[in-house]
Parts: structure tokens; C-alpha cells; sequence
């Protein structure tokens, strides 16, 4: 009881523990098991931060929404915006952020860059096993979904997927588990 936090060095009441300490929040515990982005993250976005955010009185900028969470590093996409009372009016760009306390974060632009094609039905197997690492949860749902039909020949990407179940997005976690399913049912046979 009231220990520090590992990453922060806060007072810790009833916060996170595990094999890598006692965290006072989620933020915490992620940034230590992973400091900084991950380099699919880092190849997806400019160096340029949005400098921090600042309110006075309700005016000022924010970020808002949570999406595209990243498997790896724990990031999300969040729009940069300039608020009047709290109420996000002009958009600024869209950064990907990790926190690595509950209100400290690092930022970075995400690049004009087009999100790279879908992968095929009839795409090559280790393509398809990266696919399943990328940042973006679309390309995984994806990726899962394409190996869950193919059943017995996908047999060595189950590892991946088996990853997959702990994603933070629902659907790749549901496409995910019926992938994994569909693989094992095929390979007992059933």
C-alpha cells in the first residue's frame, strides 16, 4: 500500500500490478512495457508533435477520439482540435499519441501517406502474417479473416492471431478467435 508508481513515481492507493511493478494507471504500465512507438507506427507519421495542448476558460485546443489502436506500442489516433468552451470547433490534423502518463503524452502527424492495399484472398502467406502486425485494425480484421478461410494452410500464422484475442479492437479480437477456431476445427479434422 501506498507505493510508487514505476513509471511516474506517484502514490499508489489501489492501482495496476504485475510482473513489471505497480503502476498508478493504464498510461503508466504501457509506456514502460513499451517506451515510445513502435516502427510501423513511426514509418506511418512525421516527427511533427502537436507542441501539447491548453485550455483557459474552456478555450484553447484538445484532442479528442480514440481510434486505430496499435497492438504494439499501445498508441491511438486523435484529432487535434481548436475548442471553444470545450466544444471542439476547427480540426487541426490527426496525430498518433501514446501516453505515457494519465494526462502526458508524445505525439506525432500522421503522414498524407495512403494506407497500403488490402492483401488478396490469394496473397502470400507471410504477407499476410504481417498484415496481421500492422498499426491499423482494419488491416488486421483483414488479414484474420482472409487466414480463418483459408483453415488448415494457415495452420502457421496461428500464433499471430492467437495474439490477436488480447487485441484492443473488438472486431479483431472476434475476427481473430474465429479465425483461430476455424484453424483448429480444420486441423482435428472436423
Amino acid at each position: 500500500m501506498f507505493e510508487k508508481c514505476q513509471n511516474c513515481g506517484s502514490r499508489v492507493i489501489s492501482g495496476r500490478r504485475d510482473e513489471l511493478g505497480v503502476f498508478c494507471s493504464a498510461e503508466c504500465r504501457n509506456f514502460v512495457a513499451h517506451p515510445g512507438f513502435c516502427q510501423t507506427c513511426l514509418s506511418t507519421s512525421s516527427p511533427r508533435s502537436t507542441g501539447g495542448t491548453f485550455t483557459f476558460n474552456g478555450i484553447g485546443t484538445g484532442l479528442y477520439g480514440r481510434k486505430d489502436p496499435c497492438s504494439v506500442c499501445g498508441s491511438v489516433v486523435q484529432t487535434h482540435w481548436i475548442c471553444i468552451f470545450f466544444v471542439p470547433i476547427i480540426p487541426l490534423g490527426k496525430y498518433r499519441v501514446k501516453y505515457t502518463q494519465p494526462r502526458r503524452f508524445l505525439s506525432r502527424r500522421l503522414s498524407d501517406k495512403v494506407l497500403p492495399p488490402f492483401p488478396s484472398a490469394t496473397a502470400d502467406l507471410a504477407v499476410l502474417r504481417d498484415g496481421l502486425r500492422s498499426p491499423h485494425s482494419e488491416m488486421r480484421e483483414h488479414c484474420a479473416s482472409i487466414l480463418g478461410d483459408r483453415g488448415l494452410a494457415a495452420f502457421a500464422a496461428l500464433p499471430e492471431l492467437e495474439l490477436l484475442l488480447r487485441d484492443p479492437n473488438r472486431r479483431v479480437r472476434t475476427r481473430a478467435k474465429w479465425a483461430v477456431e476455424t484453424i483448429q476445427r480444420k486441423t482435428s479434422g472436423g
